[in-house]
């Protein structure tokens, strides 16, 4: 176990590039986008359908 109290999240290069970095509004969507994945496979309840849906390893579900 860490001795750091805090959970770090990988983030791509590609995320660090001033495009990004200058526009709030996606740097925004990527850090929700980050906390929405996971290492872990997983299922995800699907609202009124009675299913799930699986997601893959750094899958994550938008909408």
């Amino acid at each position: 176990m860490s001795k750091i109290p805090y959970v770090f999240l990988a983030m791509p290069h590609e995320f660090l590039t001033w495009d990004f970095l200058d526009d709030p509004i996606m740097m925004r969507f990527i850090v929700w986008m980050l906390k929405r994945i996971s290492s872990e496979p997983s299922f995800i309840p699907l609202k009124g359908e009675g299913k799930q849906l699986y997601l893959k390893p750094f899958e994550f579900m938008f909408g």
